[in-house]
């Protein structure tokens, strides 16, 4: 079997810039890395670039340098007043800096209308060479697999899919079987992440996604059965927020192994 590349989602450590977040993701043993260019929500952080920039140059010749590549950018809310046209500079961003996917979430209730928007999102998206990775989350209208299969199916673009990060499945009551039971084309990227069986009494469904993450291997999801499940054309991604501490590094050093381990023993 192939050696996968994996990537490093931008969250696990979102208050380092592009660059440091490069750096810190090579030093770990990853092959590339999403960046956080627009805001979760209004004021939360992110980091700005703009196609042509500056700016964006030095990021790009940073990535490179620590020997990465961008695989992914983020991240837009699929609203009820989203005007997907809005969306262009960040596509140009992206194209900019070899993105391959666009992570979106889904905030409208309106099963028709968010199908429509994603649509015409896709069919933005795919004159950059981007895909649209439609996430679930339990907090949003779009919770489950079964929402996010439902859009994306709706929608029908050849640039449109599903994003599976593990974590969200299953606290949304997934489970292996029915990412089997899938259409295998509606998946091109999963994230892993390990979590303990319950939501810890300390935290909420959102905190939990957003800093109570375990690497991998040290929880309780069922991880090799969600990769035997999976196509064998999926791209792997960790979402680990762990702070920049002492530690964090070896951390990621582990995670970044076991999921060279989970893919060799259990993906098609």
């Amino acid at each position: 079997m192939k050696a996968h590349s994996v990537e490093l989602a931008h969250l696990t450590a979102l208050d380092l810039d592009p660059a440091r977040f490069a750096a810190h993701a090579a030093q770990a043993g990853f092959d590339s890395i999403s960046l956080r260019i627009a805001p979760v929500a209004p004021g939360a952080v992110h980091y700005p670039l703009r196609a042509g920039s500056p700016a964006l140059r030095d990021a790009r010749a940073a990535i490179a340098g620590a020997g990465l590549s961008v695989s992914g950018i983020e991240i837009v809310s699929l609203t009820p007043a989203l005007d997907v046209t809005t969306i262009e500079p960040m596509l140009a961003c992206g194209a900019e800096l070899g993105a391959k996917g666009l992570c979106v979430t889904g905030d409208d209730p309106d099963r028709v209308r968010i199908a429509d928007t994603f649509a015409r999102l896709c069919e933005l998206a795919i004159g950059f060479g981007i895909s649209v990775d439609l996430e679930f989350m339990r907090w949003r209208p779009v919770a489950r697999l079964e929402d996010a299969i439902g859009v994306v199916s709706a929608a029908g673009a050849p640039n449109g899919f599903v994003l599976l990060d593990v974590l969200h499945l299953h606290r949304s009551g997934g489970m292996p079987a029915h990412i089997a039971a899938a259409d295998p084309a509606l998946f091109r990227c999963v994230q892993l992440c390990d979590a303990h069986a319950q939501i810890p009494p300390h935290l909420d469904v959102i905190g939990e996604a957003r800093g109570g993450r375990l690497p991998i291997g040290e929880g309780a999801l069922p991880l090799a059965q969600i990769v035997a499940a999976l196509p064998g054309h999926v791209e792997y991604a960790a979402e680990l927020p762990i702070a920049p501490e002492a530690g964090a590094v070896d951390a990621l050093v582990r995670s970044r192994q076991r999921i060279a381990d989970l893919i060799g023993a259990h993906a098609r």
